[in-house]
């Protein structure tokens, strides 16, 4: 019989009076990480409902967050949000933080599984699990505590002499080299050590982070992340399915037939898969777990380990 391996060392050590510190930290990026897609619209909805945003969206918004969500970020979006700050010179930071808590009820069912897996493995390592991003803190922190995070980073906005927010950014702008940073200067203030953080993130303008943590994760990555994480040998998975299940353009091999039939959207009904194989074909379309529970740990004890 072999023995068996002694567990890992937990990542902390110990502060005065004998309690464990930790010394490393999980970061996870938002949308299209965490979030199968764009946050965008839950908040810009929330923000509408509070009464901060004019109750008609903004012309071409719509497709903007459908871009998004298909491939990801994009230079000439980010510079559009980037300049969006402006905008919110006059906002109460007060209905802004409602609209946060408001938009973290949708969104908190949205995380995807292995998400909260990966969350999860990374707390009972020991290490601190941080959510890195651009949003707004006042949107982000509602959302980050009720998923259980140990801290945000994300972009803080300028308040003026009223109290309100003065739109310009208090801060690094939590993008690009702007998270890094954000995310180096959170670390340095609690002693963490980011040769022996994880993060994981989809954007190639989290190249600078990810490439500053022992432990980079490409998660549903852009084209340009998949080939610089494939030169890099970095870890790349998606969120939404258990370890080793392959991906092509975000979509399983398997389910392509039915992902064309339905027009990207599930439905039994249009599955073109004959009638004597339906039961099999929907085991691989989705329509019910592939999975146990035990490969769900499986998946997320790689993810974090």
């Amino acid at each position: 019989m072999v023995a068996a391996a002694p567990p890992p060392r937990s990542p902390a050590r110990r502060a005065r009076g004998g309690a464990p510190r930790p010394t490393a930290a999980a970061f996870f990026d938002l949308d299209r990480t965490l979030l199968p897609g764009a946050s965008g619209p839950t908040l810009s909805a929330a923000l509408r409902r509070v009464g901060v945003l004019p109750a008609r969206a903004v012309p071409g918004e719509r497709l903007l967050f459908g871009l998004f969500d298909l491939i990801g970020e994009t230079l000439p979006t980010m510079v559009l949000a980037r300049q969006g700050v402006r905008l919110t010179k006059g906002w109460d930071p007060a209905l802004v933080a409602e609209a946060g808590r408001q938009a973290a009820q949708e969104l908190v069912p949205l995380v995807q599984p292995f998400a909260r897996l990966a969350i999860d493995e990374h707390r009972r390592a020991g290490r601190l699990v941080v959510m890195a991003t651009t949003s707004p803190a006042e949107l982000a922190e509602p959302l980050g505590a009720a998923l259980g995070f140990d801290a945000v980073v994300a972009t803080r906005y300028r308040r003026g002499a009223d109290g309100r927010l003065a739109g310009a950014v208090d801060g690094p702008y939590v993008w690009g080299r702007g998270k890094l940073d954000a995310v180096r200067a959170w670390a340095s203030a609690r002693g963490i050590d980011l040769a022996a953080c994880h993060a994981y993130s989809d954007s190639v303008f989290d190249r600078p982070l990810l490439g500053a943590v022992g432990h980079p994760v490409a998660v549903n990555p852009d084209p340009r992340l998949f080939a610089y994480a494939t030169l890099k040998r970095w870890p790349v998975v998606w969120l939404d399915v258990p370890d080793g299940v392959p991906k092509l353009a975000g979509v399983e091999p398997q389910r392509a037939p039915c992902h064309r039939a339905r027009g990207g959207h599930a439905g039994i009904s249009q599955c073109p898969a004959p009638a004597s194989r339906r039961k099999r074909w929907h085991l691989c379309c989705g329509e019910q777990r592939r999975s146990g529970r035990s490969r769900a740990r499986h998946s997320a004890r790689r993810l974090g380990r």
